[in-house]
């Protein structure tokens, strides 16, 4: 995509999807998270656009979500399916030096971070009966909380400042949700009504974000814009 426009796409050998994508700031290094055809977490390097070579995550079944937070490392989240754990994956100068378990949940979803060191990841815990923010430092998996009440939280973006926010959705009745994560703790999650499902946000300022989901079930899309 170069300003804007799209342009041809690039099938991928040996993926069964990708899921998210971060960049190296300042450069035209890329990353891409997903799932290989053999049912693997999968990275995909980019480098200006062009797909490399398919790295294929041991002890990870599908990786959801990655983030860059300086020029040599990305953190991707997922899980293991086999185990019912959640993997925190560390990638370093493009290699995988870390894979974690996250023993209080069973997947994660999103993951971003403040700073080169500290990120945080949403996620579900004992089969999305509860969502969780774990907080990681260096990619190690440390203290983890649960938002209160029904909220499927399940993107999370940050900010340099410290704050996050997190967004999903809730049942009975369906509503987007969004929660502000402040040093791995979050708000309770607040309603946003119009709308059933907020799958993703990215952030103008400080204080204010947009976020992305629907308004009815896969039939009408919808942009929001909260405060952090």
């Amino acid at each position: 995509i170069t300003n804007g426009t799209p342009g041809a796409g690039t099938a991928v050998a040996a993926t069964q999807w990708l899921s998210s994508v971060a960049c190296i700031g300042g450069s035209t290094t890329c990353y891409a998270a997903g799932e290989t055809a053999a049912g693997k977490g999968a990275i995909l390097p980019l480098r200006n656009g062009v797909p490399g070579s398919v790295v294929s995550v041991k002890g990870s079944t599908v990786l959801n979500d990655i983030a860059c937070p300086s020029a040599t490392t990305c953190y991707a989240a997922g899980e293991y399916e086999p185990d019912a754990v959640a993997v925190v994956v560390t990638l370093v100068n493009g290699k995988i030096t870390k894979v974690l378990t996250v023993g209080a949940s069973s997947q994660l979803y999103g993951i971003g971070c403040t700073s080169t060191s500290a990120c945080y990841a949403t996620g579900a815990q004992n089969h999305a009966s509860s969502s969780i923010v774990v907080t990681l430092a260096d990619g190690v998996p440390n203290a983890t909380h649960t938002f209160s009440g029904l909220a499927v939280m399940s993107h999370i973006v940050c900010l340099s400042g410290g704050n996050c926010l997190a967004t999903g959705y809730r049942n009975d009745p369906a509503r987007g949700m969004v929660s502000t994560v402040t040093g791995g703790v979050p708000s309770v999650p607040a309603r946003v009504n119009g709308s059933e499902d907020l799958f993703e946000a990215e952030c103008q300022s400080a204080t204010s974000c947009i976020a992305a989901g629907e308004r009815s079930h896969f039939t009408v899309g919808l942009i929001v814009d909260t405060p952090v």
